[in-house]
């Protein structure tokens, strides 16, 4: 999986993750080649759901002041849609090992995160992605089952960046809802600040020894970061104050 497509031309990967995912999807239908064996269908479906983000990615424009035009973004809710859905059969996959069942999941909701400009619309499911607090609860849903279900999958470090990535998804909700400043904002921004500690102390608690995983007093320096912003979120007015001024 390509952790970032920054540093790469959309243009020229977009063929490359259109290829690959045509390949992941034709070898995970056993249709197309019976007999096949069961176990290497799902891990080219737990492929399938990576490349899927990984595609869906390559119409994100990583500029704040250009932000993706809707058509692409459209395009990329499907692919994300399609990640689930295969993702969905993996969940009750008894062919599926635990370790590939563990990247899978991470792989998806850390697309949350990675796509966090893209997703917009309504899943089948029925979350309302253009609600940044729905956007990131979807993510979390998906991330916790790594610490909860598979936390000794890579000796503990794929769930410890799941609880990372949990903080990252309520930090970008409250950014979010900061800069849209609709009404009750301040109420829901902080209410992910606040989800998001609980993630951090975690991560220290379980994983908090793995020294170089993380830099020097870096898990200490994100909960206070979020606490600071919690407690500056309070103290500024709320729409509906700065309204009756």
């Amino acid at each position: 999986m390509i952790e970032s497509m920054s540093g790469y031309d959309s243009a020229v990967m977009r063929p490359h993750f259109e290829q690959s995912v045509a390949a992941y999807r034709e070898a995970s239908d056993q249709t197309s080649f019976p007999g096949a064996d069961v176990h290497q269908v799902s891990e080219a479906r737990t492929n399938l759901v990576g490349r899927l983000v990984d595609l869906a990615n390559t119409y994100n424009t990583w500029d704040s002041q250009n932000p993706p035009p809707s058509l692409d973004r459209e395009t990329a809710t499907v692919l994300f849609q399609d990640a689930y859905d295969e993702w969905a059969y993996l969940i009750v996959d008894p062919e599926l090992e635990d370790d590939s069942r563990s990247w899978a999941t991470r792989d998806l909701g850390e697309g949350v995160l990675r796509l966090w400009d893209l997703l917009a619309g309504t899943l089948s499911e029925g979350e309302d992605l253009d609600d940044p607090s729905i956007r990131a609860n979807l993510g979390v849903q998906i991330l916790i089952i790594i610490p909860d279900q598979y936390a000794f999958v890579d000796d503990g470090r794929n769930a410890a960046e799941s609880l990372f990535q949990i903080a990252s998804l309520h930090e970008n909700a409250a950014h979010a809802l900061e800069n849209a400043s609709a009404s009750g904002w301040n109420t829901k921004a902080i209410a992910h600040w606040v989800a998001g500690i609980p993630a951090i102390d975690r991560l220290n608690a379980e994983y908090g020894t793995h020294f170089d995983w993380w830099p020097l007093g870096g898990i200490a320096d994100r909960r206070a970061y979020f606490e600071a912003e919690r407690v500056r979120v309070a103290s500024l007015p709320t729409a509906a104050s700065r309204a009756r001024r």
